[in-house]
C-alpha cells in the first residue's frame, strides 16, 4: 500500500507526484496494538494474511481471524502458529529478563494434535479421507503406536513451579539445582563407570543426578538405585 502526496505538498514544491510513500501498519492501526485484541476481517485473502502478520509483529494480546473459507483460514492459522520470527523474539526477550542460570518457559500458543494436522493435510490436498465410515476415500491415516522411547506428551517442569515474569508469555521456573562442587565431581565419576562399562555404577551416579528419572531395564533386569560415594576436592 502506497501514499499519494497530498495537493498542498505537490504545489509547493515540498514532494513530486510520483514520490509515493509505503504506509506503515502502525500508521493505519496507530501505535497501541501492544497488549490490544485485534480482529481481523477476510485474514486468509492476501491483503488480511499481510495484515495479520504485521498486527502479529506489534504483539497484540489477541489477534482474531475472522474468514469465510476454511481452508484459507487454516493455511494463514498454522502459519502464525509457526512463526519463526516470534519465537525469536520470545527468545531475546528471555535473554534480557535472565539474572543468570535461568530457566524460561516460552509460551508459544495452543498445541495442535499431529492427528488432526494429517486430516486437513489430506483435505487441502483436494483428496479425502479413508476410514470406516469413508471406506472409498483417497488416505488412510495409520496410528502405529509409540515406538521405544518415544511419548505423547513432553513435560515442561519435571520437579518445579514457574512464575511469570514482565512478559505475559514468557515464565521462569524454579528448578532444583546442584551446586557445581558436588555436580563435576559426580559427572567424572560417571565418565569413569562408562569408559569401564559399569552400567550399574553409571545408572546410579545418574538416578542420584536426576531423582525423577525412572530407571529402566539393563540386560533384561529391572534395576534398583544404590548409593555411590564420590569422593570430593
Amino acid at each position: 500500500m502506497l501514499q499519494v502526496p497530498s495537493v498542498e505538498e505537490i504545489t509547493s514544491g515540498r514532494t513530486r507526484i510520483d514520490a509515493l510513500r509505503p504506509v506503515a501498519i502502525e500508521e493505519l492501526l496507530g501505535p497501541g496494538i501492544a497488549g490490544q485484541v485485534v480482529l481481523v476481517s477476510g485474514a486468509g485473502g492476501s491483503i488480511g494474511a499481510e495484515l495479520c502478520r504485521q498486527i502479529l509483529a506489534l504483539r497484540p494480546r489477541r489477534l482474531v481471524l475472522l474468514e469465510r473459507s476454511e481452508p484459507s483460514l487454516y493455511g494463514i492459522d498454522q502459519e502464525l502458529r509457526r512463526s519463526l520470527p516470534a519465537g525469536v523474539e520470545l527468545v531475546i526477550q528471555a535473554a534480557v529478563l535472565a539474572r543468570g542460570g535461568d530457566l524460561f518457559l516460552l509460551d508459544m500458543g495452543e498445541p495442535v494434535r499431529i492427528l488432526d494436522l494429517a486430516k486437513q493435510m489430506v483435505r487441502l490436498s483436494g483428496l479425502s479421507l479413508r476410514d470406516a465410515q469413508h471406506p472409498e476415500g483417497d488416505i488412510e491415516i495409520v496410528c502405529t503406536g509409540l515406538r521405544p522411547g518415544e511419548k505423547l506428551y513432553e513435560e515442561l517442569l519435571i520437579d518445579a513451579e514457574s512464575e511469570p515474569t514482565s512478559h505475559p508469555l514468557i515464565f521462569r521456573a524454579t528448578e532444583r539445582a546442584i551446586p557445581p562442587e558436588q555436580l563435576w565431581p559426580q559427572i567424572e565419576a560417571m565418565e569413569a563407570a562408562i569408559r569401564c562399562q559399569d552400567a550399574h555404577a553409571a545408572l546410579d551416579l545418574l538416578a542420584q543426578l536426576v531423582p525423577e528419572w525412572q530407571r529402566g531395564e539393563v540386560g533384561g533386569q529391572p534395576q534398583s538405585a544404590h548409593p555411590v560415594e564420590v569422593a570430593q576436592d
